[in-house]
């Protein structure tokens, strides 16, 4: 029985990790399409009775650029 905990100790750390990172990801690259995309270009894509929804997302119009 004691082999077992450090294994699953292990399959416990495997899968956090797994998870953690792949939120990561999906937070920056949400990050970075939100800073790069205007506002009026998301709400022009989407359909018209989600627009409202969406616009309420954003709180304002200007175009979104990355400091240098």
């Amino acid at each position: 029985m004691v082999p077992a905990v450090p294994h699953a100790l292990s399959i416990t750390f495997s899968l956090t990790w797994e998870i953690t990172w792949n939120l990561t990801q999906s937070f920056a690259l949400s990050a970075v399409a939100r800073a790069a995309v205007r506002k009026s270009t998301v709400v022009g894509s989407l359909l018209s009775y989600h627009s409202g929804m969406i616009a309420d997302l954003y709180p304002d119009d200007t175009d979104r650029e990355f400091a240098n």
